[in-house]
């Protein structure tokens, strides 16, 4: 049989082929268009680009900055930028800038850590970093400002201070978030597949929030002098304060996302409540003095925050379990052994893999990443519509599971065969690379 991967070799058997209709298929070497398959090979004729399908809406572009996005980013940023210049100074903010924004990537990759089984999409992540540092720090900074005032000249300076601290920025910051979040699921339910997805989601909206919001913080400690201290307690004590608290609200949006709770709408709105209680608790410890911020810190923000630890591994293990078992048809349809899905279910093993895929040829390394995500993919949808949780506005979910089924086959043909003899089969066989050492348990 002639290999489906350019520079394969000819004549060699690839073990546990599924049969695959003859038709015009999208081009496993250039994606935007279809070639044609004969039934046992991929020929040379090409068409023009493939329709937009069901399961295609369901992913995540490349590029979801769209004119809209780009324009409300841009707006809101430079306004933020001007009222944060105008209450620092040129020179602190520019120093508060960079002391802020050094210490971003770590931060970043601290959360994105959480999420490597089944990583989100990087420009959903990019999309929702930016609306936290753009759109919701100058909603905060307005509705702030304004209550504050309003608060000044009802109840006096430092009752307004306090209660703008403790109750207003709390609900201003974290509705705002909420917000954010919500566009997200709406917008990209279908890449939210329970409270990890959520979580993660939750942290880089208010990483994006907390990031500018320092800058703020920095540079009116700058001209006292106090920027050192100030760095120490929120760039080091407490840099994932933002995060924390949304992660209420991302929790409620990824059960809701997953069918995983009875409460329905009601969950993400207990989690929006949770999210402010959290942050009011945190900017009313400061009220109380050393005393009390190191109390609330130690008797609140660390046990949640394990907590939190605790169940986006418990989470990344669910994910895991997910796979194996919608998975079973491609193992008794002989797509893949169970080998093969030991591999894909740890994230070293898969790793390994793809990186011996790209050593052999970069082609080979393409295909066997898309059908990782692929199988990623169509095992979360079979999850979700057996869960009742399959969104409607992604078409027929029959449909959508024979799209990504087929899908799955072609990344399968993409691939490279195995040499001939060889004793296994799957998608370390089809690449002809030794099955990885999987991680002893």
């Amino acid at each position: 049989m002639q290999s489906p991967w350019p520079g394969g070799t000819g004549a060699v058997p690839v073990p546990a082929a599924p049969t695959i209709a003859p038709g015009a298929y999208p081009d496993p070497w250039d994606p935007g268009r279809l070639r044609w398959w004969d039934g046992r090979a991929w020929t040379a004729q090409t068409s023009p680009p493939a329709p937009r399908t069901a399961a295609s809406r369901m992913s995540v572009p490349a590029r979801v900055l769209g004119p809209g996005a780009v324009v409300a980013f841009s707006v809101t940023g430079v306004a933020s930028l001007v009222l944060l210049v105008a209450s620092t100074g040129l020179v602190a903010f520019a120093v508060a800038t960079v002391v802020a924004v050094l210490p971003l990537p770590l931060y970043a990759w601290a959360v994105l850590a959480l999420d490597r089984f089944h990583p989100e999409p990087r420009s959903a992540l990019i999309w929702t970093f930016l609306a936290g540092a753009t759109v919701v720090v100058l909603w905060a900074l307005i509705a702030n400002t304004l209550v504050e005032a309003v608060l000044l000249g009802t109840v006096g300076s430092t009752a307004s201070q306090t209660l703008t601290a403790t109750v207003v920025a709390p609900v201003v910051e974290e509705s705002g978030k909420a917000v954010v979040l919500v566009l997200l699921y709406r917008r990209f339910r279908h890449q939210i597949s329970g409270p990890l997805d959520g979580i993660i989601y939750a942290a880089m909206v208010g990483l994006g929030f907390a990031t500018v919001e320092n800058v703020l913080y920095y540079g009116s400690s700058v001209a006292d002098g106090s920027l050192p201290l100030v760095f120490v307690l929120r760039g080091v004590l407490s840099p994932f304060a933002h995060p924390v608290f949304t992660a209420f609200t991302g929790i409620g949006l990824g059960l809701l996302a997953a069918g995983r709770t009875r409460l329905g709408v009601l969950a993400p709105v207990l989690g929006v409540l949770g999210a402010m209680l959290a942050h009011g608790l945190w900017n009313g410890s400061t009220q109380l003095g050393a005393l009390g911020v190191l109390g609330v810190f130690f008797g609140v923000m660390v046990p949640v925050f394990c907590g939190l630890l605790v169940l986006c591994r418990k989470e990344a293990g669910r994910e895991k379990r997910t796979l194996r078992e919608q998975l079973r048809p491609e193992v008794s349809a002989g797509v893949l052994s169970e080998t093969d899905v030991a591999v894909l279910s740890e994230v070293r093993p898969r790793k390994l893999l793809i990186q011996a895929a790209k050593a052999l040829h970069p082609q080979a390394g393409a295909a066997a990443q898309a059908l990782a995500a692929d199988l990623l993919e169509l095992a979360n949808t079979r999850e979700r519509i057996a869960g009742g949780a399959f969104s409607p506005r992604y078409g027929d979910p029959q449909l959508v599971v024979a799209e990504l089924e087929a899908r799955v086959a072609r990344s399968r043909w993409a691939l490279p065969p195995a040499p001939a003899g060889a004793p296994w089969a799957g998608l370390s066989g089809a690449l002809g690379l030794p099955v990885p050492r999987l991680p002893s348990r």
